[in-house]
């Protein structure tokens, strides 16, 4: 189950790739969640890699790719 921020930052991310076609960076995720601390929003992050929302590839937030599968159910997931 996901935090309230948890769904936030992961709503931001899908919105962010279908638009420009990838993630955005840490940086930009703190300034549309207004979170002043990047430690903050690394643990959102690693908690949605370690959940299997979304994978980090090497290279940075950036890189970061959507899961298409729930990992809690195997339904597939919408952007």
């Amino acid at each position: 189950m996901l935090t309230e921020a948890q769904s936030t930052v992961l709503k931001i991310i899908r919105k962010h790739t279908a638009k420009h076609g990838y993630a955005p960076t840490l940086t930009e995720l703190c300034e549309f969640t207004r979170t002043t601390s990047p430690g903050s929003m690394t643990k959102h992050l690693n908690a949605l890699v370690t959940g299997g929302f979304i994978e980090r590839r090497p290279g940075g937030w950036r890189q970061t790719r959507l899961k298409d599968v729930c990992p809690c159910c195997g339904q597939t997931m919408k952007n």
